[in-house]
């Protein structure tokens, strides 16, 4: 990804996001599985519109397009009745730049822990991993133990468990440090607003287009 294509300044949700396409789909319930969640025996007359054969169209998956300063993001947020066996929530992403991607993969090759790999474009593969290695140099005083292995095509950077921070326990820093900015107002970072509008641009008006 060409980061030069941002500007030196704070997203401006009127003029840096365009929005191209949004739509959901529903994740079929059936009666047992309600029951199973609600304590209800049956779907309450209230949802009867939403039900079809049998089933209650629960609209909880959602993907959206959009531009950031000219350059592609698509998210897709999928909802499934349960996680694989051995699994919770799971996050993917892949940034694609001119030299490499950086993708976070979590299947089962990796145990359904979430892992991080940069795979460098062949042509210019040595290059990238001289600039990996410098930069976990100079991230050794803060996260002291990074390190990275070659994976085939990709490397798989190596993150310390004493380095890993669970979903539960991230849950709580970030509560943590929101409460620290109701707190100190003044301690927010200047870019958390801006960003908070645009995220709230992108999902509203991704419910929209939908």
């Amino acid at each position: 990804m060409q980061w030069t294509a941002f500007p030196d300044r704070p997203i401006d949700y009127r003029k840096d996001i365009q929005m191209i396409e949004g739509r959901h789909w529903p994740l079929p319930i059936s009666k047992a599985q309600f029951a199973a969640v609600t304590g209800e025996p049956d779907f309450p007359e209230v949802l009867k519109p939403s039900i079809h054969e049998g089933k209650l169209d629960y609209y909880c998956n959602n993907s959206v397009h959009y531009t950031l300063c000219g350059i592609h993001v698509k998210l897709e947020i999928l909802w499934d009745w349960e996680a694989p066996q051995g699994a919770g929530d799971v996050y993917e992403a892949t940034f694609r730049g001119t030299k490499s991607s950086v993708e976070i993969r979590q299947t089962k090759t990796e145990n359904h822990i979430p892992e991080l790999y940069i795979v460098p474009v062949r042509a210019v593969r040595e290059d990238v991993l001289t600039a990996l290695r410098k930069k976990l140099a100079g991230l050794q005083t803060q996260w002291p133990g990074l390190t990275f292995v070659e994976a085939r095509e990709a490397v798989r950077i190596v993150v310390p468990e004493t380095l890993r921070v669970g979903h539960e326990d991230h849950f709580g820093q970030v509560t943590n440090r929101f409460f620290d900015y109701l707190r100190l107002p003044g301690s927010m970072p200047a870019w958390e607003r801006p960003n908070m509008l645009a995220k709230y641009l992108v999902s509203t008006k991704g419910v929209e287009l939908s």
